[in-house]
């Protein structure tokens, strides 16, 4: 158990143009506040995403974590009305974990 920052920069791509979208997950749910999303303007754009967060793991535990493309991400302006995702085509993905305590 303990506490762990978690690092992650994906450079992404998408045959079609529109939204690429990445979450960090622990334990098949998603972790709030680590939702990395870009528009690319024109297939074949490129776009770096990423994001960094502090989790808990209890004592004598484990934890799953993940990073996952997602298939919708909430509208700025209405968050109730999602954006469909495009499928993402990772050039290159950075991960890393660290032992804070």
């Amino acid at each position: 158990g303990g506490y762990y920052e978690i690092d992650v920069n994906i450079t992404a791509s998408s045959a079609t143009a529109g939204v690429i979208a990445f979450q960090l997950f622990k334990n098949g749910e998603p972790i709030p506040g680590t939702l990395m999303a870009e528009t690319l303007a024109t297939a074949g754009d490129y776009a770096n995403l990423g994001v960094e967060s502090k989790i808990r793991v209890c004592c004598r535990g484990d934890a799953n974590i993940s990073v996952r493309s997602v298939p919708a991400v909430p509208t700025a302006t209405d968050p109730t009305t999602p954006i469909v995702t495009q499928v993402p085509i990772i050039a290159n993905a950075n991960f890393s974990i660290a032992r804070l305590s």
